[in-house]
């Protein structure tokens, strides 16, 4: 009773976020540049912010499940097996989904994230996308020549989604804009739930 509880969870996530945010920071800077992603500052500071948007929505569906139930055992299960859900649905590691259950997708943040990382990578007027064959082996090169438009073979890639497989379309806009509306949902939904379960928690202390 010494203070109101939206004080001091404003306050605990304000005072959390340097240290929430230190480690995806530099993961982010290390892994960026080795990965050979798109190399101009717009791509990177909104890859940069997906990447951080996400690892809040990740660490809201925790903090949500470590105040609503009071058990560790039974939060630290249903937090593992609530985030394998989401990570096995949302289409990075998994492609082949059965309909049935592939629904879960849209509730699932990853989605959103890949989506949206798709966009800021594959889109853009300023850069064509080549498929390069090995011309020993006539497989797939494993790293495309230095002037992929002049190689004979190398040959531009015209369907992005088709070619890779992707559930959504890199190349859209509108499903980056809400891809990237729904991860900030997903945030703003979780941080409101984590306060009601708290005020319904703390109820006449």
């Amino acid at each position: 009773g010494m203070y109101r509880l939206s004080a001091f969870y404003i306050a605990r996530m304000l005072s959390d976020l340097p240290m929430d945010l230190s480690l995806p920071t530099l993961f982010f800077i290390i892994v960026y540049w080795m990965g050979g992603l798109r190399e101009n500052a717009a791509a990177f500071f909104a890859m940069y912010g997906t990447v951080i948007l996400s690892v809040l929505v990740a660490q809201g569906i925790g903090l949500l499940l470590g105040a609503a139930v009071m058990n560790p055992k039974t939060a630290q299960t249903a937090a593992s097996v609530t985030l394998l859900v989401i990570v096995l649905t949302g289409g990075f590691f998994v492609t082949d989904i059965a309909s049935w259950i592939g629904w879960l997708r849209y509730l699932s943040f990853v989605y959103y994230a890949l989506g949206l990382m798709l966009y800021i990578e594959f889109d853009g007027g300023d850069r064509q996308i080549y498929s390069c064959v090995d011309p020993m082996s006539e497989t797939c090169a494993l790293t495309n020549p230095e002037n992929p438009e002049t190689d004979p073979n190398c040959s531009p890639v015209e369907d992005i989604q088709t070619a890779l497989g992707l559930s959504q379309d890199p190349s859209s806009s509108g499903d980056a804009i809400r891809d990237g509306m729904v991860l900030l949902a997903f945030f703003i939904a979780l941080r409101l739930g984590i306060y009601v379960v708290l005020r319904y928690k703390t109820q006449g202390l």
